[in-house]
């Protein structure tokens, strides 16, 4: 059954009420508003077409809004409210992905702490998000530049035997090629070491450093009958009990 068959089925407001395929899986609706409006939007629409079970996440829930730190935060916040006026129904979690970059250190600190009062959690990276796509292969603990990134993976998957490939951003093959040549496990065991090594709330010092991986495991951990997703507030005191400086 397809996302399409299944969206006109759905009328309950919370997408959590009753809802299962099979008593298999849950259904849950995400909101992911992405800083970049194609690398981002690319890669979380390729990992949902992937998955077995159905999540509900039209073209208009997952975006890119050529935006970045507080301003994403703004325009996602009224568009995720907007979706769900005209819509009926309340998301079960929304994220804002969004980069460091050249940004400047307290604007990016600032959308981090706001979007706990916003209810949504934050899947950030410092520097760039090709930072996820290299702990697929290698552990990398050393600040490097987007370009840096860039022909590091092109490295790693030539070296995999893809001798034309060029890494270029807005690629929208780059999630086959992590789940066919990298280790998608390694690059959530890396991300989190990356994390255990800072101890503040200064965001912009953590580099390198990611959160992306918490959103593909929930995103992966919705197929799981026993699984719910948390509230912002509870992510955030998770992280924060668990010294990952939130």
């Amino acid at each position: 059954m397809s996302i399409k068959d299944v969206r006109g089925k759905r009328k309950k407001p919370s997408a959590q009420s009753g809802r299962k395929n099979n008593n298999k899986s849950n259904f849950y609706r995400f909101f992911i508003a992405c800083e970049g409006e194609k690398t981002e939007v690319n890669y979380f629409k390729s990992l949902i077409n992937t998955m077995s079970h159905v999540i509900e996440l039209d073209k208009g829930y997952i975006q890119g809004f050529g935006m970045s730190e507080k301003a994403l935060l703004d325009k996602a916040d009224e568009k995720k409210k907007e979706l769900e006026r005209k819509n009926n129904f309340e998301f079960d979690s929304a994220w804002i992905v969004f980069d460091k970059d050249n940004f400047k250190s307290d604007l990016f600190n600032a959308a981090i702490n706001e979007s706990k009062n916003k209810d949504f959690k934050s899947a950030w990276t410092n520097e760039a998000f090709e930072l996820w796509y290299l702990l697929h292969f290698n552990y990398v603990n050393t600040a490097m530049s987007r370009d840096q990134y860039g022909k590091k993976l092109t490295e790693f998957i030539k070296g995999k035997g893809e001798q034309g490939f060029k890494y270029e951003k807005n690629d929208e093959h780059i999630y086959g090629l992590l789940q066919k040549y990298g280790n998608e496990g390694d690059a959530i065991k890396y991300a989190k070491k990356l994390r255990e090594i800072f101890d503040n709330q200064k965001y912009a010092d953590h580099n390198p450093c990611t959160w992306v991986d918490e959103l593909v495991k929930e995103i992966k951990g919705a197929n799981d009958v026993k699984f719910q997703i948390k509230s912002p507030k509870d992510f955030f005191n998770e992280m924060k009990v668990n010294k990952n400086c939130y």
